[in-house]
């Protein structure tokens, strides 16, 4: 026992790498984008729709004012943003999706997502004069920055400046935000107000 005492014990602990599968995070990422799309296409077709027909003019005439036309959009499709962004709040919370993240945190990035989206939208509203085109074209461009947002995430060595340049398109800023959730969920104790600035 006397040579022993001599001999010092070092503790071996594991690897601090933990290996994350991107292809499911890949899936859900894009899934999310997608699923405020639909509301964005259908809000610019009927804005467009009611230009072909001429409605908004007919309107115009009846003594409608364009406060009160834009207002009536947003606040139907703020609404309905805000239904859908609970529920998918809370089944992510309830679920395996994020399940130590604070509701309210997954609330807010989805609201806020959504709201951007329908204004994302909106802003499309004056470019086109077909309906048709305006939903393809809001759709293909949610696809196609959801894909950048991808390639933001999942790419290390993706240059820091074009991150700033396409962070005010709404779909990557919410692939970033989504991405630090699940950064959050699996190296601490899930995205709460209190440690949103780690990771």
């Amino acid at each position: 026992w006397k040579e022993l005492e001599s001999t010092r014990a070092v503790i071996m602990g594991e690897t601090s790498v933990v290996e994350i599968d991107t292809f499911p995070r890949g899936v859900i990422l894009i899934y999310l984008v997608i699923a405020f799309s639909p509301f964005g296409y259908f809000l610019a077709i009927h804005i467009v729709a009611e230009k072909e027909k001429k409605l908004k003019e007919f309107l115009k005439i009846m003594g409608l004012h364009d406060t009160a036309f834009w207002l009536s959009w947003v606040l139907l499709y703020t609404s309905l943003i805000f239904l859908m962004s609970l529920l998918m709040a809370v089944i992510a919370t309830a679920s395996s999706l994020f399940p130590q993240s604070s509701c309210v945190v997954i609330f807010l990035l989805f609201f806020l997502y959504g709201l951007s989206s329908i204004f994302f939208a909106l802003m499309l509203t004056p470019l086109f004069k077909k309906s048709k085109h305006v939903g393809i074209v809001e759709f293909l461009v949610t696809v196609a920055f959801g894909f950048v947002g991808l390639l933001i995430v999942f790419m290390e060595s993706f240059p820091k400046s074009l991150v700033w340049l396409f962070s005010p398109f709404c779909q990557c800023t919410f692939l970033i935000g989504i991405a630090q959730v699940m950064h959050l969920e699996d190296f601490n104790e899930g995205a709460l107000f209190s440690n949103l600035a780690e990771g």
